[in-house]
């Protein structure tokens, strides 16, 4: 966790202070348009399948009886929006701030990710079989069109 802890210090400092001192930013307020976008679409995927599944969002990863498996909503498309939130989120913040070297810590969130996406996949096909790697079949597992 400590690691985890380093970079989420790092990109909430790192991106504004490159951007006061123009350290290695992009030109132009297209860029920072298209992070406010970015931000405020990865804040709704992060926050709303909380909102959406309430007490079913749980962490650390538990299985829970009588609960169906969700694939609407912001489940229709990615099997898990609230990391992809997390990384449109993370991409739109230092976007906002011009910061092409702050992609390089978004980046660096995927190792943390992807274990937990593994084992939250292993238990949801232990406990909806068939009728979730149907669903694995037909959606994306964080990114659309890329992964």
């Amino acid at each position: 966790m400590i690691p985890l802890a380093v970079i989420s210090l790092a990109l909430a400092w790192w991106p504004p202070y490159a951007d006061r001192r123009d350290l290695l930013t992009i030109d132009g307020q297209g860029c920072r348009m298209l992070g406010l976008v970015g931000l405020v679409l990865g804040a709704i995927l992060r926050v709303g399948p909380m909102f959406l599944l309430g007490d079913r969002f749980t962490w650390p990863l538990a299985s829970q009886r009588d609960h169906g498996l969700h694939t609407s909503g912001f489940y229709r498309v990615v099997r898990h929006p609230s990391y992809c939130g997390a990384v449109v989120g993370g991409v739109g913040w230092v976007l906002l701030f011009r910061c092409m070297t702050g992609l390089i810590l978004v980046a660096l969130l995927f190792p943390f990710f992807l274990p937990v996406i593994r084992a939250e996949e292993r238990l949801l096909d232990e406990e909806f079989g068939n009728a979730y790697r149907d669903y694995q079949g037909r959606t994306w597992k964080l990114i659309p069109y890329l992964y």
